[in-house]
């Protein structure tokens, strides 16, 4: 997701392949499990790349598809981009920047007939079981309740 030229050429393949595109669901999601203090700019720069900027290329990229379908846009996004979440600042803030973007784009594209759906998980439980895992760009371990390293 991080790859933009090889995001261009899937949007690409999608577009020439499809005879109508009514629905793109964004899913792409990353994040870091550690305090603020703790996180490397490269992790909270590589969150942004995949959870907000990839997204919003792939928006920008099936517009017109989408446009000509009266589509829907998907967002699947979190409960963490309008609620305050320990040790996901970094995530938080991406969801929030997606949040934002895609309502504002919702009013943008509503002349145009375009839709858009936020799905808004709240918490999704990740593997967490080996011992020697670091949350990654964290410049510290992030402990679990269970006592692991969690990424």
């Amino acid at each position: 997701m991080s790859d933009r030229a090889a995001l261009q050429a899937a949007c690409g393949d999608c577009l020439s392949f499809a005879e109508s595109i009514d629905l793109v669901i964004y899913n792409a999601g990353l994040t870091a499990i550690c305090g603020a203090s703790e996180l490397r700019e490269d992790a909270h720069r590589r969150l942004f790349e995949v959870n907000y900027f990839a997204a919003t290329f792939m928006a920008q990229a099936f517009l017109e598809a989408l446009r000509a379908s009266s589509g829907t846009h998907l967002v699947v996004t979190s409960v963490a981009g309008f609620a305050p979440l320990r040790y996901r600042s970094a995530y938080a803030a991406s969801k929030h920047a997606l949040t934002g973007f895609f309502g504002s784009l919702s009013a943008e594209e509503e002349a145009y007939g375009v839709h858009m759906a936020l799905a808004v998980p709240s918490f999704v439980v990740i593997f967490c079981g080996h011992k020697s895992w670091t949350a990654p760009g964290c410049d510290g371990p992030f402990t679990s309740r269970c006592g692991q390293r969690c990424f």
